[in-house]
């Protein structure tokens, strides 16, 4: 669990009170889009989605400290991660530590020469193996 860590702290719904919803953490503060996805331009793309969220409120960032996940080991359910070999987020190696501490069935495909953003750098090749994913499992 998160809070276990050296100079964590257990957030509990009543340290959010203060700051409501009102306080916000920008998602571009964190992320570099063009280097994510691959492209120069990409956050100039992601800005004209009306549907993209670009902040969270602290409320929301603090749930995932107070979020105790099940072990990993016991889980039986099939897992699909996918990730790109240049993806400055998540490296191919993280991913693959990932799917090494989880039971159950675990498929993992690294996408050549793609980023973050498989669905839009690499969406035929993203979708299939999600479709094919889905097919065999569910």
């Amino acid at each position: 669990m998160i809070s276990d860590l050296p100079g964590a702290r257990s957030f509990k719904p009543s340290d959010r009170k203060p700051l409501g919803r009102a306080a916000r953490l920008d998602i571009p503060t964190f992320f570099d889009f063009d280097e994510d996805y691959g492209y120069k331009g990409a956050k100039e793309q992601k800005m004209k989605d009306p549907w993209n969220t670009w902040s969270y409120d602290l409320a929301s960032w603090a749930s995932l400290f107070q979020y105790d996940p099940p072990e990993l080991a016991d889980n039986t359910k099939p897992v699909l991660y996918t990730a790109g070999e240049k993806d400055p987020s998540f490296a191919p190696d993280v991913i693959k530590m990932a799917a090494g501490a989880i039971g159950g069935p675990v498929e993992v495909q690294i996408f050549e020469k793609a980023g973050h953003q498989l669905m839009l750098s690499h969406t035929a090749e993203f979708s299939d193996a999600v479709h094919n994913f889905c097919l065999a499992n569910i």
